[in-house]
């Protein structure tokens, strides 16, 4: 793949642009237009070896880790590290359309699992998979959507994701799923595949017999041929454990009868070895190997790094900071701590000192659905993601607060970009979730009130220049906007946040 990198990559993650962004999403054509993109990016590396096979992702695997973003696919033996700038793996200082290639693994969005693959299966016709005919849950682009936002960083942005090469891995694994499901079709309900493209009548850009954006020698019906399996590629099945425990991978263990990926850490304790070896038959020095520290990174302990990319272009001065509060409450069904309420000299066992069973006596807020990925952090720290995705611009910024988990209720401060209002009025709508999914409900200033009352509302916001402003030019100076350090009484000086982010947890929809 390195023979790409000085130009034939780019060529190929810049066809990922432009109209192919309607015609190639978000419709019946997603699915054939990328299966031709695939065999065109396979091909050319066949040019270069002909051996080469384009392998898939199977990120139901990562799933049986307790903790996905620990897979050794995140590591130097395999992908790069998946935390901030990959500068470790065989793609460190690959560069995107915004600088240095980023990712932010496992802070937004979800993997795809078994039981996800499962609903898309259990359908018949493409439209019952396909968007906008089919129920989110079967949807395969949906399901695929979710991926490129939990590795983030380049990948959650379609203009750049292509110049991340998980992508073509990504989207080997959502065509092998898609080739399951035509197989069903064939083999279980009697449909041809390459004939059940859905009717798109308001939507020209996915009609079947409209060229294909950036392959006009097919049509997008084209990429629905059994050609394509029939001749040019078929897929290995997803490896499986042996009467032997075996399952034909030194990255992969059997447990359970499941096949399950090595961890991140022991692709640095392997490179460690291999770099000590190297230096004791060697005085050259001139070792490519890189031996990193144990215990990678993973989502809750790495900062969020954002591409300030706005319109087409990276510059931070083009953004502004928003303060807004978070306020949190625990959930009833949380789980208890080994901390313990100590009378008389004898610890009492039965509750941990974070239970507030008699304050939940008085208030009770439903039993909401988690994500089956949600996970609590040991030490009771845990986050809420939030997110500015621009109305009036082209442009997004992730950030998270820190909350903690022990305590009944909270509040959190964080501070999120948007574009700047010298440039023109900034519209923009900001959201927020927990780590196990659930949606904060947004709450905006009234400004008819003297008091600081707040109001329910869906989270989208104008800013503009004017006095008095909501916003900091830098980071630094929303800071001090909130917290008046050069006083004697440092302390937070605002009562009046714009915005507010409720995360009560009772499962309930915030905009109604």
């Amino acid at each position: 793949m390195r023979s790409l990198i000085r130009g034939e990559y780019d060529l190929f993650a810049c066809a990922h642009q432009g109209d192919v962004l309607v015609s190639g999403h978000k419709g019946t054509n997603f699915l054939g237009w990328h299966r031709v993109y695939l065999a065109m990016y396979e091909e050319a590396l066949r040019r270069i070896d002909p051996t080469v096979a384009l392998p898939y992702w199977d990120y139901t695997l990562d799933l049986e880790l307790e903790d996905p973003t620990k897979s050794v696919v995140w590591s130097p033996c395999f992908m790069g590290n998946g935390n901030s700038e990959v500068n470790t793996g065989p793609f460190a200082g690959w560069k995107s359309r915004l600088g240095i290639l980023t990712r932010q693994i496992g802070r937004l969005g979800y993997l795809i699992s078994k039981y996800n693959i499962s609903k898309i299966l259990s359908n018949c016709w493409t439209e019952n998979v396909t968007f906008p005919f089919g129920e989110p849950s079967s949807q395969i682009e949906n399901h695929h959507n979710r991926v490129h936002n939990w590795v983030g960083g380049d990948m959650n942005r379609l203009e750049t994701a292509a110049f991340d090469p998980v992508f073509f891995l990504h989207h080997a694994y959502i065509d092998y799923i898609w080739q399951l499901f035509r197989c069903r079709q064939k083999h279980v309900c009697c449909i041809d595949p390459s004939t059940d493209y859905p009717c798109t009548p308001n939507n020209k850009y996915h009609a079947a017999n409209r060229t294909m954006d950036r392959f006009p020698m097919f049509r997008n019906i084209d990429g629905y041929a059994s050609y394509w399996e029939d001749h040019w590629y078929k897929y290995e099945p997803p490896p499986t454990c042996t009467y032997e425990q075996d399952c034909g991978s030194p990255w992969l263990v059997c447990q359970g009868g499941v096949c399950i990926p090595k961890t991140a850490e022991e692709c640095h304790i392997n490179v460690t070895r291999a770099y000590t070896k190297a230096k004791a038959i060697t005085r050259s020095g001139n070792i490519s190997l890189e031996a990193k520290a144990s215990n990678p990174d993973t989502a809750l302990n790495t900062p969020t790094q954002n591409s300030f990319f706005i319109n087409g272009e990276a510059d931070m001065k083009l953004w502004v900071f928003v303060p807004i509060q978070i306020i949190y409450m625990k959930k009833p069904t949380a789980e208890s701590f080994p901390v313990y309420r100590v009378y008389n000299g004898q610890p009492d066992l039965r509750r941990d000192f974070y239970d507030y069973a008699e304050l939940r006596k008085l208030i009770f807020h439903g039993y909401p659905k988690e994500n089956s990925n949600c996970q609590m952090n040991a030490s009771g720290s845990g986050q809420i993601l939030l997110e500015s995705n621009g109305i009036n611009y082209f442009g997004r910024y992730i950030e998270y607060a820190i909350t903690d988990s022990r305590l009944l209720f909270g509040s959190s401060m964080v501070y999120i970009g948007v574009k700047n209002p010298e440039f023109g009025n900034t519209e923009a709508i900001i959201s927020a979730h927990d780590r196990c999914g659930r949606m904060c409900q947004p709450q905006c200033l009234d400004r008819g009130s003297n008091l600081a009352k707040y109001r329910p509302c869906s989270g989208a916001i104008r800013i503009s220049s004017a006095s008095p402003k909501m916003y900091g030019n830098t980071l630094d100076e929303a800071i001090l906007d909130v917290w008046h350090w050069w006083s004697r009484d440092r302390r937070n000086f605002t009562n009046k946040f714009e915005l507010v982010m409720v995360c009560n947890n009772d499962g309930e929809w915030p905009w109604k």
